[in-house]
């Protein structure tokens, strides 16, 4: 029997319109009235996830939610805050300086604003994020800046939002680069790259809660869609890519569901309840 189900939200409990259709909030309020926990994790910041926690009642049914790729977590029944880590600036520093040769905007991530150091040369006329539709970004104040040391905020995360062939390109160079065992990096889609340290994600965070709540690896359904998320799959046994998830996300998953705009979390749970 499920205790726990998990979800990243944006691809996977947020639909293409950035809401939760009316069909899986009543499932999932379902779920939680049964006592399941209702768990959200995501690269955005708690403040950013909370509006999505109350829609399903997780706020009310003892749900938690894990911030910004697994830097902290929130649980609602105790009505407490863990903070695991966050970017030092030595990491921090390190990300910048590789990216600054590669000609794109860096976003660096902080809690509460958005720091920008602009690409060299570049001006304010392509700063590509303020064009981009990206929920996570929206009403967020940007701070243009001329280097790490400038950002008087701590670090979540290092973010590139660009073309996707630009991003593959950073991808697979950061993948033969030699601070890979020192940083994390992924791509939540396609078009946006994170970079934060090793020891921080969704899996350590979601680790962390099951340890404190007794739940065995076979009790908690993940949900997922990005290179982010795929820590956390790792650490059950009950996986699941949703239909619009990256490819290596659904071959390192279980299972498969529909898409975020086809309900694919809530029909899922419904077609496998006698199962999971």
């Amino acid at each position: 029997m499920i205790k726990a189900i998990c979800m990243d939200l944006d691809g996977t409990l947020l639909n293409s319109e950035k809401t939760i259709s009316e069909k899986t909030v009543t499932g999932l309020r379902s779920f939680a009235d049964k006592g399941v926990k209702l768990i959200l994790a995501s690269g955005r910041t708690y403040k950013r996830m909370a509006e999505y926690a109350q829609m399903i009642n997780a706020d009310k049914s003892g749900g938690k939610i894990i911030e910004a790729n697994g830097v902290g977590i929130y649980d609602y029944e105790k009505n407490t805050y863990e903070l695991i880590r966050r970017m030092n600036i030595a990491e921090a520093k390190e990300a910048v300086e590789y990216l600054r040769d590669k000609q794109v905007e860096i976003l660096v991530m902080a809690e509460e604003n958005v720091f920008v150091i602009l690409a060299p040369n570049e001006t304010t006329s392509r700063y590509v994020v303020r064009n981009s539709n990206m929920e996570g970004l929206r009403n967020r104040q940007f701070f243009e800046v001329e280097s790490i040391d400038e950002v008087s905020e701590p670090i979540n995360k290092i973010c590139v939002f660009d073309d996707v062939d630009i991003i593959s390109d950073i991808y697979e160079d950061m993948s033969r680069h030699s601070f890979k065992e020192d940083l994390w990096f992924g791509r939540p889609l396609t078009s946006w790259l994170e970079i934060g340290p090793a020891s921080v994600s969704k899996g350590n965070a979601l680790k962390k809660v099951m340890e404190q709540e007794e739940f065995n690896e076979d009790e908690v359904v993940v949900f997922g869609d990005g290179e982010n998320d795929l820590s956390m799959l790792g650490v059950v046994k009950n996986s699941v890519a949703m239909g619009n998830a990256m490819q290596n996300v659904k071959d390192a998953c279980a299972y498969e569901c529909g898409t975020c705009d086809e309900d694919g979390i809530i029909n899922f749970l419904i077609e496998k309840e006698e199962i999971l």
